[in-house]
């Protein structure tokens, strides 16, 4: 409980009395309203472990053009999550207003069609750029593959959009079920492939395209048929520019996107240092990624209702939120960890046989790292950016990209060195975790920016709430 202390001031043997009690109620009650968002994230863990699992079967060569090309897609995912999360500041600020919750939403996903429609245009006409410069992949791979997985980025792009959506709106059940059907198709199609024709590399695209393909047309009708917020996304609209709104939207969109680009730079420095360190770190990426889904679930249902609460003004009940939110990223890390060593063996036993020396060390050294990602992703992720204070966020993630765009273009000089590997990695989280906690504490990140009180504070709305706005 000191961390409640360092967060909250005041004798921490008062804080330990009174606050415990308090901490542990919201920790678990805020897992029982995130469970079937716990169980998404555990399913599309599953959905990534099996995947990366069987995909250890193949050959070392296509092994490493398979994650490499692969890193790409996560592309796809943070250019829909960025644009969800940048209607979904307005959307949950304005959630009272259902013709505000369809605009933000139809908006944002015309944004997210027109950009991911540009991007995968961008990556096909700069393939050999993108693969043999960008990844140092030889010359003689097939090239089919790599057109086919960008098919599948433009469809990820805009399911991860609606899933996204749907997760905002608290329709979490529905989020739910929309990723068990993904699992069933993707893993599906993994083992009637693997167990009937026989997996090889121009297969995968195919099962991908399939499964998301499937499930993009299914949240469409789920976006447009939920009971509580249902959107007509194919009505006309009346766009309106608001620049300062705008602004947040695109920042936070390009935040994710920057983010990404320093995230896959990241995994090529790995690649250029040492292939076999790279293969290691992709395995853990998606496999350990079962146990990230406990902090997903629990700082999404968190940042939703710190979002909603600073639309309606309560900002002591966001800020207490966000309180607890970064204190459970801890304890949500020591759970991460025990449950991680203690499934060890049979992680490592996953990897190819190619990889296998060193993967204890490997996996010790990446669950510690981990720590500090759990308090900056939480930080910068879900709590500090509600208020529509995108600009510092964004610009730090600029200085972080670019730190690693140094680690890359020197990646020839540094030394293969798991432990220094590893800290290259881990040092910028460990800086923004310590900075992350300092702009939280000083609260300067909350403010109202609902179309409620913008109405107040320019008058339009006359009772005793703008008496006392006024006074």
């Amino acid at each position: 409980m000191f961390l409640l202390w360092v967060l909250g001031g005041g004798d921490i043997l008062v804080v330990m009395k009174n606050k415990m009690k308090e901490f542990w109620g919201f920790f678990f009650g805020t897992y029982k309203s995130a469970k079937f968002v716990v169980l998404k994230y555990l399913v599309v863990a599953v959905l990534l472990t099996v995947s990366s699992v069987i995909a250890n079967k193949m050959q070392l060569a296509d092994l490493t053009y398979f994650n490499a090309v692969a890193t790409i897609t996560y592309f796809a995912n943070l250019i829909g999550y960025g644009f969800s999360s940048g209607i979904a500041l307005y959307v949950n600020q304005n959630i009272k207003h259902k013709d505000l919750v369809e605009y933000y939403v139809k908006i944002g996903m015309y944004i997210n069609l027109v950009f991911s429609f540009v991007f995968v245009g961008v990556l096909a006409a700069c393939y050999k750029v993108v693969l043999h410069s960008l990844l140092g992949l030889p010359k003689n791979i097939d090239y089919l593959f790599y057109f086919l997985m960008l098919v599948y980025v433009f469809l990820y792009s805009n399911l991860t959009y609606f899933i996204d959506v749907l997760k905002q709106l608290k329709q979490f059940v529905l989020q739910f079920a929309l990723s068990v059907l993904e699992c069933l198709l993707m893993v599906g199609g993994f083992f009637l492939v693997y167990f009937g024709v026989g997996l090889s590399l121009i297969v995968i695209p195919w099962i991908y395209i399939v499964t998301a393909l499937v499930a993009l047309c299914v949240a469409v009708v789920l976006v447009c048929k939920n009971k509580t917020y249902p959107v007509a996304l194919f009505s006309a609209i009346k766009i309106r520019f608001d620049r300062a709104e705008t602004n947040n939207i695109f920042r936070m969109a390009l935040q994710q996107v920057v983010w990404q680009i320093g995230y896959t730079l990241l995994a090529y420095f790995v690649l250029k240092v040492n292939s076999k360190l790279f293969n290691q770190y992709s395995y853990f990426e998606n496999v350990l990624d079962i146990f990230n889904g406990f902090l997903f679930a629990f700082v999404n249902v968190c940042s939703i209702d710190i979002c909603r609460n600073l639309g309606e003004g309560k900002f002591d009940k966001a800020y207490k939120i966000g309180k607890y939110s970064l204190v459970s990223s801890f304890v949500i890390w020591i759970g991460y960890a025990v449950l991680a060593f203690a499934f060890s063996v049979l992680i490592v036993g996953g990897m190819s046989v190619d990889i296998r020396s060193d993967a204890f060390v490997s996996m010790a050294l990446y669950v510690f790292m981990s720590l500090f990602r759990f308090v900056s992703w939480n930080l910068f992720s879900y709590i500090l950016c509600w208020g529509g204070h995108t600009k510092y966020i964004f610009w730090q993630e600029v200085v972080i990209t670019l730190y690693y765009v140094v680690f890359y273009s020197i990646s020839a000089f540094v030394p293969c060195n798991m432990y220094l590997v590893y800290f290259i990695i881990a040092l910028p989280a460990m800086v923004q975790s310590v900075v992350g906690i300092v702009l939280f504490r000083k609260k300067k990140w909350m403010s109202n920016i609902s179309k409620d009180n913008e109405e107040l504070l320019n008058g339009k709305v006359v009772d005793e709430t703008t008496e006392t706005v006024n006074e």
